[in-house]
């Protein structure tokens, strides 16, 4: 379950799982819309996560994810720069770093989300430790996790 209106009406009780589905699909539009992707922040399970839509739609780019226990406005804050640079024509590759989009390096990797194949993105912690780096706090390694249901 995401972190969206919809889902948290879900999970009170509020709507039925059609009326979600529909809600979450209208909302998915819309942003696509608007802005050429929508996100999911997904905070129910562990770890904290964020995807993307629409970017292979738009744009011919995977969509994105970033897998991290962070709070969902902290996880827009790490996927938002990178959709937007893929919006304004930017192609990112998977065993790709790039320095430019944030204070700290970026790597890509290819994840299985589903169905479908995403881009996930990598970061180091404060102190430059990838999360391959087996003194990375254990936060940091999870980046690696394949989830299961997002």
């Amino acid at each position: 379950m995401c972190d969206c209106p919809a889902c948290r009406l879900l999970a009170r009780g509020g709507v039925t799982d059609r009326q979600a589905f529909d809600l979450i699909r209208q909302h998915d539009r819309h942003a696509i819309d608007r802005h050429g992707w929508s996100t999911h922040t997904i905070v129910a399970s562990y770890p904290h996560s964020i995807h993307t839509h629409g970017l292979r739609e738009k744009f011919g780019h995977p969509d994105l994810q970033v897998v991290l226990h962070l709070s969902p406005e902290d996880l827009v804050r790490l996927v938002e720069p990178i959709a937007v640079a893929v919006s304004q024509g930017r192609w990112f590759r998977a065993g790709e770093e790039v320095a430019d989009l944030f204070r700290v390096p970026v790597r890509f990797r290819e994840y299985r989300e589903g169905r479908r194949t995403v881009l996930r993105a990598i970061f180091p912690d404060d102190k430059g430790r990838w999360p391959e780096d087996p003194t990375a706090p254990q936060g940091w390694r999870d980046q690696l996790l394949t989830l299961m249901d997002t």
